[in-house]
Formats: structure tokens, sequence, C-alpha cells
């Protein structure tokens, strides 16, 4: 139990006892501020999301290996030219667009091919030393930012920034790319922004984040009750101009690229399956998740031959995990 700052005799205050109260809260209060800040100022100074996590793991004071200290010091891939970290604090974009489009990610790219030009043209103003630990110019660009940690770390940033709920979640697996004419005549076809196959193989491959998992399930969990309403109707948050009415914006948006809803719910399970780690990643879902997972199984199940049939191997794979 804490001796309180007044005296036994409650007639006084422990003054020496209540200044050092006093001195641990601030301390306390200006490490968590030190450590807000830095964590704040990471998001716009790292390079990419592996020097963003060692800053974080700095400011957590959690341990960290030397290899880890020396990539918080000098970077992942080398220390950058001055001036070329902060372009994402520097420039905003007006809009979050498509993936790598927002935060001045776009200008980031653009600066960063200024940045080569200009080496190049140093190089032929001034000649290359070929072989030689002093030449002008870099023979490599080890010293930017990797494109795969690069283009990772934005899309976990959109993803992050747009699916907050279920709905938002299927709004945004289900976007549809802009014709490539305006004003030619509608495409027979259209395509995704984010097709499961690719995307899962482009960002998953490694291993798919527990978060990210449970936004999928819950979209797919929506999309796969509308498919039991009459007319596939659901009640929507909104409305897009050129949608059927009662109907979901996303069911004309996966009919506009030849599919319907099962089928786009076996490539998105069937994706899944492949992703790296993919049971490591299922077991920590919530019981919640695992119930609305099985659900989605047995409506696949349930569907027509083609889906049924078709989705009885990676359906296997599933149950095995789930026991």
């Amino acid at each position: 139990m804490a001796k309180s700052i007044i005296t036994s005799d409650g007639k006084s205050v422990d003054v020496s006892r209540l200044e050092r109260e006093i001195n641990e809260d601030l301390a306390l209060y200006r490490r968590h501020t030190a450590e807000d800040g830095m964590k704040k100022k990471a998001i716009h100074t790292s390079k990419d999301y592996d020097e963003f996590r060692n800053f974080v793991s700095a400011a957590q004071l959690k341990p960290t290996s030397g290899r880890d200290v020396s990539n918080l010091l000098t970077g992942a891939a080398g220390s950058l030219p001055q001036g070329s970290r902060n372009f994402s604090f520097r420039n905003k974009c007006d809009g979050p667009g498509i993936i790598g489009g927002y935060d001045g990610s776009i200008q980031r790219r653009i600066d960063e091919v200024h940045y080569q030009d200009g080496q190049q043209g140093a190089s032929r103003k001034f000649g290359k030393k070929s072989r030689d630990n002093n030449s002008l110019v870099l023979k490599n660009n080890n010293h930017l930012p990797s494109k795969s940690s690069r283009e990772a770390y934005d899309f976990l940033r959109e993803w992050k920034q747009h699916c907050t709920n279920s709905e938002r979640t299927l709004d945004f697996l289900t976007r549809i790319k802009p014709r490539n004419n305006i004003f030619s005549e509608p495409d027979p076809k259209r395509e995704f922004v984010l097709p499961a196959e690719e995307t899962c193989k482009r960002h998953f491959s490694t291993d798919v984040d527990c978060e990210i998992l449970c936004d999928i399930i819950d979209a797919l969990y929506l999309l796969s009750q509308m498919t039991n309403l009459p007319g596939n109707d659901i009640i929507s948050d909104h409305h897009e101009e050129g949608s059927s009415p009662g109907r979901h914006p996303s069911l004309d948006n996966i009919e506009s690229t030849g599919m319907y809803a099962m089928k786009f719910i076996d490539e998105w399970l069937r994706s899944l399956a492949q992703c790296g780690r993919f049971g490591l990643s299922v077991s920590f879902l919530s019981s919640a998740q695992i119930t609305k997972l099985k659900d989605i199984l047995n409506v696949v199940k349930r569907s027509t031959a083609e889906v049924g049939e078709n989705a009885a191997g990676y359906v296997e794979q599933y149950e095995k995990v789930l026991r």
C-alpha cells in the first residue's frame, strides 16, 4: 500500500515525498511524450516499413539486436542522401486514389526518379571512375528504398485507412478499374483493382496479417449473407449512381466483371488458402471469426455445382486448420 503524503498526525504534508512523486509523474509524462513524438515522426521520416518498425521498437524500449541497432542508425539498405527521406511529410496527395496514391507516395517516387536523373547528369559532367572506391557516381540504387517494402507499406496504410468495417472492406475488395477510354463503348467485362489471386500472391505470399484476414472474413461473410436474401438485397449505408435500387453496390461491381457473388467468395477463399503461414494466421482468429468462416464454408459447399465441386480441395484444407 502506497504511503500518503499526509503525515501521521494529519496536520502537515510530507513535502519531500510530494516532490518526489511529482518528479516521478513528470518523468513518466516526458517519457510518454518522447516515445509518442518519436513514433509520429517515424511515420514521416522512415524510408520503408522495416525502418519504421525499428524506430517504433526503440521508442517502446523493446530489446533490439545489434543488427537492428545498425539498421536503425544507417537504414536497412544503407543511409539515404540528404533531403531524400521526408517526401511524404513535405507533400500531400489530394484524395485517397488507388494503391499507393496518397500522402505524397506518388510524389516521393517522382522525386526519387529526379534524384537518379541528377546522379546520371553528374556522372556525364564529371566522368565516371570505374572500379574506384572514390567514384563520383553510385553504381547501384541501394541507397533508395526497396520497391517491394515501400509497396507493402503503402498497401497496409491504405487498407487500414479504408477497411474500418465489413461493408467498407467489401467495397474496397470489389473496386473496379476505370475504363481506359471514357469515350469508348462500355467494356464487356471490367477488372477488379484487387483481384484475389494476384493480391494474395503480391502482398500475402510470406504471411497474411491476422487483422487483414479478419477484415476479409467479415467482408466475405457479409457477401455470403447477401446471397441468401431475396434478390440479393441488403440495406447499405450508401447507394452509388448506376447501381440497381435496393442492391448493394458491390454486387453490381462483381457482376460487371462477369462474375457472381459466390464465385467471388470462392476465389478469395481459394487464394487465401495459398498464403504463407495461413494456418498460423487462422489460429489467431477469435471464436466469432472462426464461426463466421465456418458459415462461409457451409454456404460455399451448398452453392452451385461449379463452385461446390471445385471448392472441395481448399474446403478440406480450411476444415483441417479449424479443427
